[in-house]
C-alpha cells in the first residue's frame, strides 16, 4: 500500500496508520507513544509480573469464601476461581502504585485468558482501583472497555460497549465505524475470544486531560479498539490521577450456572519517552533521633529502629526511601535489614502491635516502639563499619525504585522497617530514613 503526498511517497508493507494533515505525514496508532513519539524512544520498565515458579508476591488478594487462586508452574499463570454462589469474588491488586510522570506516555500490559462469558458474571482487567482507572470488563455476555473517574467526588463509569468502540469493534467487521478518519485496518476477520490468551494494552498522557487509548495485541502490533478523548471536552480533570496499580477482578453478581476461572497470565507497566524522578520532591525524615537511642541488648538479634507505613487516608500516595542515616554509640559493627511487613516480639518473646505516630503534614507514620523483629520479607541488608554516623548513600536506594522499596497500594498498606543488630552488647542506635513524596 502508499500514501502519497504530492512527490513523496511513502511504501508501507504490513499496517501503517497516518494522518494526513497540512501536507504532511504524520505517525498515529500503535506505532506511537502517547505522545505521538515513535516507539523508538527509551522506555523504562517501572513493574513486571511473571508467575513462573510460584504467586510472585507482588501482589495483594481480597476474596470471598469459596474461592481459590491457583499457581499453575507449567503456565506461569494463577487460576482465579469463583463458585456458583453470588458475591463469590476474587481481586488480585498490586502492592505497588505506580508513578506517573507527567510528560511522559505510561503504557500497560496485562495478559489474560476469560471464563466464557455467562449471566451474573463479571470480570476485569486492567490499571485501576476502587475510584479511577482504565479497564477491560466482561459483564455478563458484554464486553466493555471503561474509564472510571472519582473527579467529581464519587465513582463515575463511562462504560463503551464493544459495539461502540470507536477505532475497531475486534467484532469480525474488520473495521470501525469511523474508519475514514482514522483509516485504522485489523489484519484479521475473526473477532477476538477473551477465552483465549489475549494482551490488553493502553496507554494514558494524562496531565489531567490527555487521551487514553485501549486496545489488543495482534499479530505482533498495538492496535487501538476504543480512544478515550477528553481534551477539549471535559470541564475538569477526567480522573483524579494516573498513579494506580494493576488490577484483575473476577465476580459473581448474582448466583451463575457453575463455577467460573479467569487466568492472570503477565503484566508489565512502562515509562515510554525516559524516567526521571524529581529529586526535588518535599522529603521526609523520620527515625530514632539522638535523645531516644535504642540500647541493643543481645549480639545476633534485630531490633526495631524505626518502622514506616501510610496513613489511612493516603493509600495512593507514593514514597520512596532515598536516605538511611544510622548512628551507634560503640565502637563496633552492625547489621542492618530492610524488613517488608515484619512482625514483632517483646524482648521476653511475646507477640506485641507497634504504636505509630503520624508524620506532620504527610502521607507517613512511623513508630519507634522497642520490638525484637520476628519474620518479614528482607528487602535489602549490608553491613555497618565503625563508631558514628553513617549515611548509606551506597544504597541507591532512589534509583531502586523498579524494586519494591516503595511505599503506597490500595490493598497493601504494608509496613518497612529498619532493622537493626549490634556486634556487641549494650549498643545504644538513633536512626532515620529520609523518604521522598512524589506523588
Amino acid at each position: 500500500m502508499q500514501w502519497c503526498s504530492h512527490n513523496n511517497t511513502i511504501d508501507v508493507e504490513g499496517r501503517f496508520e497516518v494522518f494526513m494533515l497540512d501536507d504532511k505525514v504524520t505517525p498515529s496508532g500503535g506505532i506511537v507513544d502517547a505522545f505521538g513519539r515513535l516507539r523508538i524512544s527509551d522506555a523504562f520498565t517501572i513493574f513486571d509480573s511473571q508467575h513462573r515458579y510460584e504467586d510472585n508476591n507482588r501482589w495483594s488478594t481480597a476474596n470471598t469464601v469459596n474461592t481459590s487462586i491457583t499457581h499453575n508452574p507449567n503456565t506461569s499463570s494463577l487460576s482465579l476461581t469463583v463458585d456458583d454462589q453470588a458475591n463469590s469474588e476474587v481481586i488480585r491488586e498490586t502492592k505497588k502504585i505506580f508513578y506517573y510522570q507527567p510528560g511522559k506516555s505510561l503504557l500497560v500490559m496485562n495478559t489474560f485468558a476469560m471464563n466464557p462469558a455467562k449471566s451474573g458474571l463479571r470480570q476485569r482487567i486492567g490499571y485501576f482501583n476502587d475510584q479511577n482507572g482504565i479497564f477491560l470488563e466482561v459483564d455478563d455476555t458484554t464486553a466493555y472497555l471503561v474509564l472510571r473517574s472519582y473527579s467529581t467526588g464519587s465513582v463515575q463509569e463511562n462504560r463503551i460497549a464493544q459495539t461502540d468502540w470507536n477505532i475497531d469493534r475486534f467484532d469480525g467487521t474488520q473495521f470501525s465505524s469511523i474508519r475514514k478518519k482514522y483509516d485504522v485496518r485489523s489484519d484479521g476477520v475473526d473477532a477476538i475470544d477473551f477465552t483465549k490468551s489475549q494482551i490488553f494494552w493502553l496507554d494514558i498522557e494524562w496531565l489531567g486531560v490527555g487521551d487514553v487509548r485501549c486496545g489488543f495485541v495482534d499479530g505482533g502490533a498495538l492496535k487501538t479498539a476504543h480512544i478515550f478523548h477528553n481534551e477539549n471536552i471535559n470541564e475538569d480533570t477526567y480522573m483524579t490521577t494516573a498513579c494506580l496499580p494493576l488490577r484483575y477482578e473476577i465476580t459473581n453478581k448474582t448466583n451463575t450456572a457453575s463455577s467460573s476461572t479467569l487466568k492472570q497470565i503477565c503484566s508489565t507497566v512502562v515509562s515510554e519517552g525516559g524516567f526521571n524522578p524529581d529529586r526535588r520532591a518535599p522529603t521526609i525524615s523520620h527515625g530514632r533521633d539522638i535523645n531516644q537511642t535504642y540500647t541493643l541488648a543481645s549480639v545476633g538479634t534485630f531490633y526495631n529502629l524505626a518502622t514506616f507505613r501510610l496513613t489511612a487516608d493516603h493509600l495512593d500516595a507514593i514514597l520512596i526511601p532515598e536516605r538511611i542515616s544510622v548512628m551507634g554509640d560503640s565502637n563496633t559493627n552492625y547489621q542492618f535489614k530492610i524488613v517488608k511487613d515484619a512482625t514483632f516480639l517483646t524482648s521476653t518473646g511475646n507477640p506485641i502491635d507497634l504504636v505509630f505516630v503520624p508524620s506532620e503534614n504527610s502521607a507517613l507514620e512511623y513508630s519507634i516502639t522497642d520490638a525484637v523483629v520476628n519474620t518479614g520479607d528482607v528487602i535489602d541488608s549490608g553491613f555497618i563499619e565503625t563508631k558514628g554516623e553513617v549515611s548509606l548513600t551506597g544504597l541507591q536506594l532512589f534509583q531502586q525504585l523498579e524494586r519494591y522499596l516503595q511505599v503506597g497500594g490500595t490493598y497493601d498498606r504494608g509496613t518497612y522497617t529498619l532493622a537493626i543488630s549490634p556486634g556487641s552488647q549494650q549498643s545504644k542506635v538513633a536512626g532515620h530514613i529520609k523518604w521522598l513524596r512524589v506523588v
